[in-house]
């Protein structure tokens, strides 16, 4: 499965670092002095569950550089929600599904910006996830 991680901080390294370590085609879109550890030490991760393990990854800034992928995890604070959601769209292929692992209080800005009207969110008590098809 080709999967590509928008935020790779705390939530999106772990997720997408599990995704990677279990043998899946991961990329991770980041930018700046993390982007810069990502290609030059790897991704580490530190987790109780999971153990503690650093495992080299693929990692851009260019989203386009990618194409589409079957899945788009979006990891991203909320103050990022607009330019992530626009950023996204080369990711997007007929089948792509995203799943958005942030708070809900704007995701009407993520669904506007999707390439498809058909993104409904499931919404969970207190945690935020919005798997959705676009």
């Amino acid at each position: 499965m080709r999967i590509a991680i928008m935020g790779s901080g705390g939530t999106g390294g772990y997720f997408g670092g599990l995704l990677a370590r279990a043998g899946e085609e991961v990329t991770f879109i980041a930018r700046g002095a993390h982007l810069e550890a990502l290609r030059l030490q790897g991704l580490r991760v530190k987790s109780r569950l999971a153990g503690e393990f650093t495992l080299p990854v693929r990692a851009t800034d260019t989203p386009n550089k990618v194409g589409p992928v079957d899945l788009i995890l979006l990891c991203v604070k909320t103050y990022d929600t607009e330019a992530a959601a626009q950023s996204i769209r080369p990711l997007s292929g007929a089948d792509t599904m995203l799943l958005s692992l942030r708070h809900l209080r704007r995701s009407e800005a993520l669904h506007q910006r999707c390439a498809r009207p058909a993104v409904i969110p499931q919404r969970f008590a207190n945690n935020t996830a919005a798997p959705v098809a676009f």
